[in-house]
């Protein structure tokens, strides 16, 4: 009866330990990217035509973070032209790139933000600014570009 008792406890143990590594999520991505950003917008309409503005209060990107490798990504452009409000959520991991579009000096972190229909990314400085840009198709078919330097 003893041994029965310890191989079921063994078991329970081990189980437990197991699906608690499962579960967890890796290392911490996405809280240096929280925030809210004002951001300057191009927008191409299915026709061609070009829209642009920003960066202002009227256009913001804000990055809330939804766990260790998902953030909420919520763009809200209304500047009296253009009215566009979308929210998704998207996959962050490390990116590995010596390239730094801006010519800003101190990048610390580099990540690939990866969501159904777009490829961006952003890169964390040593003063704790985070710069980087989204492109995604919307609900009215036209192809939005969102940044932030």
């Amino acid at each position: 009866m003893k041994n029965s008792t310890y191989a079921v406890l063994f078991s329970l143990i081990f189980f437990s330990i197991a699906c608690k590594q499962e579960k967890d999520p890796g290392p911490d991505l996405t809280t240096q990217l929280v925030g809210r950003y004002e951001a300057q917008y191009q927008i191409v309409t299915p026709g061609g035509t070009l829209l642009e503005g920003g960066p202002s209060q009227a256009s913001t990107v804000e990055i809330r973070r939804k766990n260790n490798n998902t953030i909420n990504v919520l763009i809200a452009i209304n500047d009296g032209i253009v009215q566009e409000n979308n929210r998704y959520d998207a996959k962050v991991s490390l990116r590995d790139s010596e390239n730094d579009y801006s010519s800003k000096k101190g990048r610390i972190s580099s990540f690939k933000v990866t969501t159904e229909n777009a490829n961006s990314s952003l890169n964390v400085y040593d003063n704790g600014d985070v710069n980087g840009g989204f492109v995604y198709g919307n609900a009215k078919g036209q192809t939005v570009s969102i940044s932030w330097f």
